[in-house]
């Protein structure tokens, strides 16, 4: 019986390391889309969610004040914002 008590904790640290993600982090996955529209001006940087660990498809827009914004890859303005970052890399 005491085996079995030590195993779960043991199980629970094993699932907090698989959920580590390569920057050193927990991975920050978008649980959700946000349909509005930020003016490129705003917009510092983006990356494609592609995480094992994250469920949701999605483009992980990051503004000049450090806010996180989910975004739908499909729509035009996601593109759009995508191609300006491209740009003035």
């Amino acid at each position: 019986m005491s085996k079995c008590i030590l195993l779960v904790p043991l199980l629970i640290a094993v699932y907090m390391a698989c959920s580590v993600s390569a920057q050193g982090g927990v991975a920050r996955c978008c649980l959700k889309i946000k349909g509005t529209e930020v003016k490129l001006k705003k917009l510092r940087s983006y990356h494609v969610q592609k995480s094992p660990s994250c469920r949701l498809p999605a483009v992980v827009f990051t503004t000049v004040r450090n806010k996180r914004i989910c975004a739908e890859p499909n729509q035009p303005w996601t593109r759009k914002s995508m191609a300006y970052l491209d740009e003035i890399k």
